[in-house]
């Protein structure tokens, strides 16, 4: 190869670099060049905003994914003190219930976050990247036609709703799953 086919070569291999560079530049954060992530929408989030009669307690849950990535998380926070947990809110239960058309499809036990005397925040988190999910605050029994707990990531679609229990009180919260952009 002479210097002149170098140089040709050279600036051939520098314009496509930028080509595929500014066509990057343009695509949306966390998709791929295209846009679209390889097929796989780059990013979808649906979220239901937990309402409930109890003044002053709040609540969320969100399923969101990413290229190969997968997040379920809910959040529900109760000022203390509360009729809603007895005594020690370590041993209050904090359950979940994710339902389509009516029909409970997963149930999730909620932990105790970070102690607080002024208010008592219970989490589940569960994420699965590739083939493997892990369980990082609670749990959810994603066959609910089985016996004992069969851990895993809800399947959870715009639409479906839920509700959560708090010791014995059923419904605290209510929400409906709606498209995030």
């Amino acid at each position: 190869m002479n210097f002149q086919s170098v140089v040709v070569w050279t600036a051939a291999s520098l314009s496509l670099a930028a080509i595929g560079v500014a066509d990057l530049a343009f695509a949306k954060s966390g998709q791929g060049r295209d846009g679209i992530g390889g097929g796989v929408p780059g990013r979808m989030r649906i979220e239901s905003k937990l309402t409930s009669a109890t003044p002053g307690v709040e609540g969320h849950v969100r399923w969101e994914m990413r290229q190969d990535r997968e997040r379920f998380q809910g959040r529900v926070e109760i000022p203390l003190p509360s009729s809603l947990i007895g005594g020690d809110p370590d041993e209050t239960i904090v359950t979940m219930h994710l339902l389509r058309d009516r029909a409970e499809y997963a149930t999730c036990s909620l932990v105790l976050d970070e102690p607080d005397p002024l208010v008592a925040q219970y989490n589940v988190t569960i994420g699965k990247r590739g083939d493997t999910t892990v369980a990082k605050h609670g749990q959810c029994d994603v066959d609910l036609n089985m016996v004992d707990v069969q851990p895993g990531l809800p399947a959870v679609q715009e639409g479906d709703t839920t509700s959560v229990d708090v010791g014995s009180t059923p419904n605290v919260w209510t929400g409906t799953f709606v498209k995030k952009k």
